[in-house]
């Protein structure tokens, strides 16, 4: 079969978030993939947002619109008028609200052909549904099979459902910065340090980490051939669940949060994850529900052991005895039985270390593009 031209595919993407999350950095990876493929292209977003920056940054054109609510039928004409001015064939929404306003669009603007990106494992419930089954929406691009399973329990059309993988800049990964700044900053001796990068929001569920921990045994105690060691788990993440979370862990370890010989840190929102990566000795993460998990493919690529739960996605990527440790959702028992086999024997560690590094290849960004790209041929 001939290739197709690249100048025929034109892509507008329309990302309606405030903040930087995985979804955001998700939307420049594949931009910048499709800038080096010769695809032309654009985002649309919010004034000011940082995906707008970091746009800047790398030369990605992003055009700025004010998007008011889901039914907001004004922006739904801006962003239908730049499409055809601009003679764009395809928009790709990579949020919820660039989903409903995509819809919007297309009844502006009927040859403009809709994609739209499903990063979430979350059944698809009331109204919400009649987005996922209209035809004013031609492809779907689930993140994992997890989520395209649960897309299509819930009644979306099987032929227009695309496996399109999240994936990591690998090459970010390949010399981790210095991590002495952050021992310096967060008082960290010989202590090993238990990391989690994530929202501090409710499907993330980081309670059940934090309980975990609490549930560590002390340090000192021998663990069949192994001594536990002093522990920090260090949660990197904001979000609206912070002073619960605070709360949990003050009643669990006291006011310093210290106890036992281990301790927790809420570090808050932070851009040098990178250096967090070559700070942590393992990456846990106890998601309840979770798409896929970005910060665990960084994690693996920066071949760290995992200690994770069987939350939605997270079970594609980490392989359970090779590398990783998989508990159930929820049980903060199990996990701490875990990040206790961790903490105490470096040979699995270095062991789940190796795997992990091999195993992120399949994650790559190079990948994400390519699946994204079929997508857009498939309807040019």
């Amino acid at each position: 079969m001939a290739r197709l031209d690249p100048s025929r595919i034109s892509v507008l993407h329309l990302n309606a978030a405030r903040t930087w999350r995985g979804g955001e950095q998700q939307t420049l990876y594949l931009a910048e993939g499709l800038a080096k493929a010769g695809i032309r292209q654009a985002i649309i977003g919010r004034p000011g947002s940082e995906l707008s920056s970091r746009a800047s940054d790398k030369g990605i054109e992003f055009i700025p619109v004010a998007m008011g609510s889901e039914a907001d039928f004004l922006s739904a004409f801006r962003i239908a008028t730049i499409a055809r001015e601009g003679s764009y064939r395809i928009l790709h929404a990579h949020t919820a609200h660039a989903h409903s306003l995509a819809i919007l669009a297309r009844l502006f603007f009927r040859d403009l052909r809709v994609v739209v990106t499903r990063r979430v494992d979350f059944h698809i419930r009331g109204l919400s549904g009649l987005k996922y089954r209209t035809s004013l929406v031609d492809r779907f691009c689930a993140i994992s099979a997890n989520v395209r399973d649960i897309m299509l329990h819930d009644g979306v059309p099987e032929d227009r459902i695309r496996l399109a993988y999240s994936g990591i800049d690998l090459k970010r990964f390949k010399k981790l910065p210095s991590s002495a700044d952050l021992r310096k900053e967060f008082r960290i001796g010989r202590e090993l340090v238990v990391g989690c990068v994530g929202a501090l929001v409710d499907h993330k569920d980081q309670r059940t980490l934090i309980r975990a921990f609490g549930n560590l045994p002390e340090a000192g105690e021998k663990i069949g051939r192994g001594i536990m060691p002093r522990a920090v788990l260090i949660l990197v993440g904001d979000g609206n669940l912070k002073e619960e979370y605070e709360q949990i862990a003050t009643d669990l370890f006291g006011v310093g949060l210290k106890a036992r010989g281990h301790r927790i840190v809420f570090a808050g929102f932070r851009a040098d994850i990178p250096a967090f990566l070559s700070l942590f000795d393992i990456f846990a993460m106890s998601s309840k529900e979770e798409g896929l998990g970005t910060s665990v493919l960084d994690a693996m690529a920066a071949g760290l052991p995992l200690a994770v739960t069987d939350g939605g996605g997270l079970r594609e990527m980490a392989d359970p005895g090779k590398g990783a440790l998989v508990s159930p959702a929820r049980d903060p028992e199990r996990l701490a039985e875990n990040l206790t086999a961790l903490l105490t024997q470096k040979a699995l560690r270095d062991r789940f270390s190796a795997h992990n590094r091999r195993r992120v290849k399949d994650f790559s960004v190079e990948e994400m593009v390519k699946a994204n790209l079929a997508v857009y041929r498939e309807l040019v």
